[in-house]
């Protein structure tokens, strides 16, 4: 039994990865028990998006008047439109960033871009951070008869992950489900295109002018890049827009919120 500790308790809630997560493993089961018991501890729940708390009032039973919305941000310095460039220098990439096991959603991209000749031809995958290549990588890439030479796995520090959103021809977020979705933001503000999934709160943090597609839908996903990386027009609107909707979030904000 978890002991309320003294004194008002708020706490932090960002998503229902564990309480989606069907395996039914000892360590996730344990952690949706310390996370139920939390919040029912809870005097107050922060969230980082609308999503979540409507998934803490459907999937926990929360009541909606203990729940409030804390939108994240990035650290990233945002550029100015004049800044944006069509002279990448990894303009023949498409960024994956993070981990690739579960939920992330890796292996339909690795389908999605197996089922493209097109895409094969003309762009390779920069996959930065995660796991190591052999651990949902290397064998995903030759399951599906692909180069492996058509995939780069690189680690580096945030600044390293800063240029290569500023280089790279677009950020393509695979995730079938984000309490938030950082990675959004800091492309946005680095003037990165991009092309993502509507999975969880990621249509409430990128808005109505990206290009989504359903993550279990591979043909979608395939045809969503394809449409957006091959139109200069796409590119640069995406560009401008992301600039501007990264405004909508700030740590500042966020800070005064909480």
């Amino acid at each position: 039994m978890v002991s309320r500790p003294h004194g008002p308790h708020v706490i932090t809630f960002y998503d229902i990865t564990h309480e989606l997560n069907n395996t039914m493993s000892a360590s996730n089961e344990k952690t949706k028990f310390l996370k139920k018991n939390n919040v029912n501890l809870a005097d107050h729940i922060i969230c980082p998006s609308n999503k979540v708390k409507v998934d803490l009032i459907n999937h926990l039973n929360i009541n909606e008047n203990k729940i409030s919305v804390t939108h994240f941000s990035s650290d990233y310095k945002k550029i100015s439109q004049l800044e944006l460039s069509n002279d990448k220098k990894y303009n023949n990439y498409l960024l994956y960033v993070g981990n690739r096991s579960g939920y992330k959603n890796f292996e339909n991209f690795v389908s999605a871009f197996a089922n493209s000749k097109r895409l094969q031809k003309d762009f390779k995958i920069l996959v930065f951070g995660g796991e190591k290549p052999s651990v949902c990588g290397i064998d995903l890439i030759l399951k599906k008869g692909l180069s492996v030479d058509s995939f780069e796995f690189v680690h580096g520090t945030n600044e390293d992950l800063e240029y290569l959103y500023r280089n790279v021809r677009a950020l393509i977020y695979t995730s079938a489900y984000e309490g938030f979705g950082i990675p959004l933001i800091e492309a946005m503000r680095s003037g990165c295109p991009i092309v993502t999934s509507n999975g969880g709160a990621l249509e409430e943090v990128g808005g109505s002018e990206l290009s989504y597609f359903d993550p279990s839908n591979v043909e979608e996903m395939q045809q969503q890049i394809e449409d957006t990386v091959y139109s200069t027009d796409k590119l640069i609107k995406t560009s401008i827009y992301g600039l501007k909707r990264s405004d909508d979030f700030s740590w500042s904000s966020c800070a005064e919120k909480t």
